[in-house]
């Protein structure tokens, strides 16, 4: 009886360093980025484990376990990974162990370890539903969206239906273009915990996907209102307002985005495309300047300097910039055209009429190219060349004037 007792005193001390950790009960899985980093909390938790350790022996397991989550709550990870190494030296088929194992990996980024440590967990208990949740979220990280929602699937199925559970699993709907499944992984996330900003951002991305833009707006505003710190939110928000033909917020919410997160190329991008439309092509053009050193092969950036560049009468430089396109795809049939078009008004008519030739030979119906072509060898004096071209332009796009 004594021995039940003492036994039943030792797990309410580890319970309760779990809870100084901010270990939360239910699920255990966020290891590695809620801990409390209180540091009274922290030693007083020390203090519980150690006490435990030092009289009740067969507890050993469980006080190396949190051992190691003191030692990740500390930032030392790759100590907190030998502790639990220890620890299953003694109880490999703890499974909580094996967890713990597989969140600090996870957060050090080494997914294959994790994964391997997760499967583990698994295969001594497939019903621990934190497992297949922490799987889940590791294969969504590698791209394995169908194994990820599966994972998650699994997980809702044992029981584990907290927000964060279906956030996850609308992300993988979401980003499997399942939209309206993903709306409502999102709507349930929310109902579970209506503070839950993440998944009212990504809930207002989807339905800005599905052209519902006024309700987008209002998720992110909810999203900001509980989360005003984080730059998607901000970003997604500009992109939201622009397509709303709100292009001043849209400016001023892509400048908030980029003053929390500086290097977001394509808010950059996005931010040039907001001041263009508002006629400030100099803005425009340091902005997609500023995409293009943050990111080299952003192809929308790039494609979008030629095309500023074109309007500020820099025909030379625009050519660089549709080179820069095809240095990274070379069969991208706008870059093709937009140096043909920056070609044509250098006055290098015979490379313009190569470049729309490239476009034809990708695209042959695409109707500007063909037109355009039909522009360089009336200029360069090729009429009756010029004259098939633009018929053929206009049977591919009957909206296209006759030549005069």
């Amino acid at each position: 009886m004594q021995a039940e007792l003492a036994r039943a005193v030792a797990k309410a001390k580890l319970d309760k360093a779990w809870d100084l950790l901010g270990g939360r009960p239910l699920s255990e899985f966020v290891v590695g980025e809620t801990w409390n980093v209180n540091l009274d909390d922290i030693r007083a938790a020390n203090d519980l484990i150690q006490e435990v350790k030092s009289t009740l022996p067969e507890l050993l397991a469980p006080c190396l376990r949190l051992e190691a989550c003191v030692l990740d709550a500390t930032g030392r990870p790759e100590e907190a990974l030998t502790r639990l190494d220890q620890a299953l030296a003694v109880a490999p088929a703890n499974v909580r162990i094996h967890l713990t194992r597989g969140a600090i990996l996870d957060a050090l980024g080494r997914d294959a370890d994790a994964l391997q440590a997760y499967d583990r967990a698994i295969a001594l208990d497939p019903r621990f539903a934190a497992a297949h949740h922490n799987r889940g979220a590791v294969l969504y990280r590698l791209g394995r969206l169908e194994d990820a929602l599966r994972a998650t699937d699994t997980a809702l199925t044992l029981g584990l239906m907290d927000a964060q559970t279906h956030f996850n699993r609308g992300l993988a709907l979401q980003d499997l273009g399942r939209d309206e499944e993903a709306l409502a992984a999102h709507a349930a996330a929310i109902a579970r915990d209506p503070k839950h900003a993440p998944a009212r951002r990504c809930r207002g991305v989807t339905l800005h996907r599905l052209g519902r833009d006024a309700e987008a707006l209002v998720a992110l505003d909810e999203s900001i209102a509980l989360d005003g710190k984080h730059a998607l939110a901000h970003f997604h928000r500009g992109s939201v307002l622009f397509a709303l033909g709100r292009a001043n917020e849209a400016v001023a919410a892509f400048e908030t985005s980029l003053a929390l997160d500086p290097t977001n190329a394509m808010a950059c991008n996005n931010l040039g495309v907001a001041v263009k439309s508002l006629g400030r092509r100099e803005d425009a053009l340091a902005a997609y300047d500023r995409a293009r050193a943050l990111d080299p092969r952003n192809t929308d950036a790039l494609h979008n300097r030629g095309t500023v560049l074109l309007e500020l009468g820099r025909p030379a430089e625009a050519v660089g910039a549709y080179d820069e396109i095809l240095a990274i795809h070379g069969r991208n049939v706008h870059a093709h055209l937009g140096r043909g078009n920056a070609l044509l008004l250098a006055g290098r008519k015979e490379e313009a009429v190569a470049a729309y030739d490239a476009a034809i030979g990708i695209e042959p119906g695409n109707a500007l190219a063909h037109r355009n072509r039909g522009i360089a060898l009336f200029e360069l004096g090729r009429a009756e060349e010029a004259d098939v071209a633009h018929r053929r332009a206009r049977e591919l796009d009957p909206s296209i004037p006759p030549r005069d």
